[in-house]
């Protein structure tokens, strides 16, 4: 039958099978199985905004009468990323901290150049983007030259020499050449063998250091000048002067015979 016409002993029917009002307390009593009402509508889009806000990061706060509110829900992993960021740049900044002892001074590089120098200390530095090398300008550095060199007579001598020497410019000692220890050591040894070619074996052997002394350290202060190397010579030692093993022994016996 249709859904507007009588039945259910002579009460209408609305379109959902319920029993109109104004019908008897019997029709209206029954409300189990087939005969309950439309569905709430409110209840299903308040259920269904609940389920979306719970898939959403929300979480649902139940308040008088029924009614729920969303509140944001923490966002754990922004949190976590901040700590790790926070926690590494604390590290970083840590890291930069340095001491330069109090014979020494400090040469800064930043991306590979010089940038500027610092004192004795508790110093700072940003790691990766400054370096930070410590030079001592207070000890005395000592350099040996020896060999076998050829007199001005065409004998062979063997020769020992220390050069004592200081820095006094940390910068122009790291920067002014390659190596300012191996340039002093080649410088050496030419200026001592350049020396050693202007005099006689006898003489070398004899009474000739003290001069082979002073000549070379003036030649050698002479090679280095231009170089500017940052280094100041303190004094050169001439130690041993002999003939070679081989010829030592004829050495002696003429030595002796004369």
């Amino acid at each position: 039958m249709a859904w507007n016409q009588p039945g259910n002993n002579g009460q209408d029917r609305d379109p959902w099978g319920s029993s109109k009002p104004g019908g008897n307390s019997e029709g209206n009593g029954n409300k189990g199985g087939r005969d309950q009402g439309p569905p709430d509508l409110d209840d299903i889009f308040r259920k269904l905004s609940k389920k979306l806000g719970g898939l959403g990061g929300g979480k649902g706060t139940g308040s008088g009468g029924g009614s729920s509110s969303q509140g944001p829900r923490p966002h754990i992993g922004g949190r976590v990323v901040t700590i790790a960021a926070a926690a590494i740049v604390i590290i970083w900044a840590a890291s930069g901290f340095y001491t330069i002892k109090e014979a020494e001074r400090g040469v800064v590089t930043r991306f590979g150049k010089f940038s500027h120098l610092v004192e004795p200390g508790l110093n700072w530095k940003p790691t990766f983007i400054d370096e930070v090398t410590p030079v001592n300008v207070e000890a005395v550095r000592e350099l040996a030259a020896s060999g076998v060199m050829l007199t001005s007579d065409e004998n062979v001598v063997r020769v020992e020499m220390n050069v004592q020497y200081r820095v006094t410019d940390p910068q122009r000692y790291l920067f002014s050449v390659t190596s300012a220890d191996d340039s002093l050591r080649q410088a050496t040894d030419s200026a001592l063998r350049g020396v050693i070619g202007k005099y006689t074996m006898d003489r070398i052997l004899t009474e000739g250091r003290t001069v082979i002394r002073s000549d070379t350290q003036r030649e050698l202060e002479e090679t280095i000048r231009p170089y500017n190397m940052g280094i100041t010579l303190l004094d050169v030692n001439f130690q041993a002067a002999r003939p070679p093993e081989e010829v030592k022994a004829a050495f002696d016996r003429c030595y002796r015979g004369a």
